[in-house]
C-alpha cells in the first residue's frame, strides 16, 4: 500500500508547470524582511536592514526583478535597499546600496523591461512636498524626478510596457489618476492626464482617493482600487490607456480597497480590501477581466484572508509569474492561496509582525 500524499505535496505537483525565474520571496515588516523559498514556501532567512542615523524609518514596500535576482526594498527615509536573490542566504546586494531618493520611498515598482524603477512618497511626518523618482537601476542612481503641480502626497505607482507611470494622489490634495511618460534615459514627462471619479463611489473625506492601482500587460488599461467609507463600499475602477477615461468598476463589497494586480495573461483582477479599522479582517476577490475591452466582468471567486496590512499603495499581495498562485502574510504566517479559485494551498509560520509588502518574481 502506497503512503498518502500529504497535502504540501499534492500542492506542489498541482503547480509543476512552467518554473518560477526565481524560487525565492521576500516579505517584509516594517523593519525586518524574511526571505522564503517560493516552491516550497519554507523560510530562508529573516534580516534586518543596515542601520540609520540619527531616525528609525520603516520600510514600505518590496518588488523582486522579472529574472528573480534582485529585490528592491523601500524605506521611508528617502532609501531603497538592494539584495541579492543568488546568495544564501540573501543579502544586500554588492555595488551601490542604498539607492537614496528625494521622497520618502513608500511605493515601488519596476518597469517591464527591468531597466527602471518608479519611486513614489507619502509620509507627511517628513514635511514638504513628495516627488515621484525613476532610478535606473543599472547606475542605481535617480534618472529623474517629478513634482507633480499641486499634489503633496502620493501613494500607489504602476509601470507600463509603452513607459507610461500611473501615480495615485492622496485625498486633501489633487486626488485622483494621473499619468507620466518615461523615455528611454529615464527622464519624465507629464502628459496632463488625470481621472476624478465623475460620480464619486463614496460620501467624504476620503470620496475621490485611489488607494493602489495596476496596468494590464499590454499596457491598454489600468485598474485602480479606491477606498470607501463606513457605508459605502470600496470599489475598483478600470481606465483606458492612455487618457485615463472611466471604462467599467466593480464593488469590493468592504469599506477599504488597498490592492489590486491583473494576472500575467490580463484576463483575471485579483482585489483585496478590509473594513476601515487596523484590525478588521480583509478579503481576497478575484474577477474575469475583458483585456480587449477592458470590462470588469463577473465575480469569480471571494476568500476571507485574515488580518491583513498594506495598502497606501503598499502590496501586501503577490501573483506569481505563472498566474495561479497569491502570496502574501499576516502577523505571524506566510500564505499562499490557489489563484484559479481563491482556495488556501500553504501556511507557514513566521516571525511575529505586521507585514506590510509581499513580493516573487513577476
Amino acid at each position: 500500500m502506497l503512503p498518502p500524499i500529504s497535502s504540501s505535496l499534492l500542492a506542489l505537483a498541482l503547480f509543476a508547470g512552467p518554473a518560477l525565474s526565481s524560487d525565492v520571496g521576500v516579505t517584509i515588516t516594517q523593519d525586518e524582511l524574511t526571505f522564503f523559498d517560493t516552491v516550497t514556501q519554507a523560510p530562508i532567512a529573516t534580516v534586518q536592514p543596515p542601520p540609520q542615523t540619527p531616525l528609525t524609518w520603516p520600510l514600505g514596500d518590496a518588488v523582486v526583478s522579472a529574472d528573480g535576482a534582485l529585490a528592491y526594498v523601500s524605506r521611508q527615509n528617502g532609501e531603497v535597499l538592494v539584495y541579492d536573490l543568488t546568495l544564501d542566504p540573501p543579502a544586500l546586494a554588492a555595488g551601490t546600496n542604498v539607492i537614496p531618493v528625494p521622497t520618502n520611498a513608500n511605493d515601488i515598482e519596476i518597469s517591464p523591461d527591468g531597466r527602471f524603477l518608479a519611486v513614489t512618497g507619502w509620509d507627511t511626518a517628513l514635511g514638504g512636498l513628495y516627488p515621484i523618482s525613476v532610478v535606473d537601476l543599472q547606475s542605481r542612481t535617480v534618472a529623474d524626478s517629478y513634482l507633480v503641480p499641486g499634489v503633496q502626497v502620493h501613494w500607489g505607482v504602476a509601470f507600463g510596457p509603452d513607459g507610461s507611470v500611473l501615480y495615485a494622489n492622496s485625498p486633501g490634495f489633487t486626488s485622483g489618476v494621473g499619468r507620466l511618460l518615461v523615455d528611454a534615459q529615464g527622464n519624465i514627462s507629464d502628459t496632463g492626464e488625470l481621472f476624478t471619479p465623475a460620480q464619486p463611489p463614496w460620501p467624504g473625506y476620503i470620496s475621490s482617493a485611489p488607494q493602489n492601482i495596476t496596468i494590464a500587460p499590454d499596457g491598454r488599461f489600468a485598474v485602480a482600487v479606491y477606498a470607501g467609507s463606513t457605508s459605502t463600499p470600496a470599489v475598483a475602477i478600470a481606465l483606458s490607456i492612455p487618457g485615463l477615461n472611466e471604462v467599467s468598476r466593480t464593488r469590493l463589497g468592504d469599506q477599504f480597497g488597498i490592492w489590486v494586480e491583473l494576472s500575467p495573461d490580463g484576463q483575471r483582477l485579483f482585489a483585496a480590501s478590509r473594513d476601515l479599522g487596523a484590525s478588521t479582517q480583509a478579503s481576497l476577490r478575484a474577477f474575469a477581466f475583458d483585456p480587449v475591452t477592458g470590462s470588469i466582468d463577473r465575480l469569480l471567486w471571494s476568500t476571507p484572508v485574515g488580518l491583513i496590512y498594506g495598502g497606501y499603495g503598499r502590496d501586501p499581495f503577490a501573483v506569481d509569474a505563472s498566474g495561479r498562485r497569491i502570496f502574501g502574510a499576516q502577523n505571524n504566517s506566510l500564505l499562499t492561496w490557489d489563484a484559479r479559485h481563491g482556495g488556501p494551498l500553504f501556511n507557514t509560520p513566521l516571525p511575529q509582525g505586521i507585514y506590510v509588502s509581499t513580493a516573487v518574481a513577476r
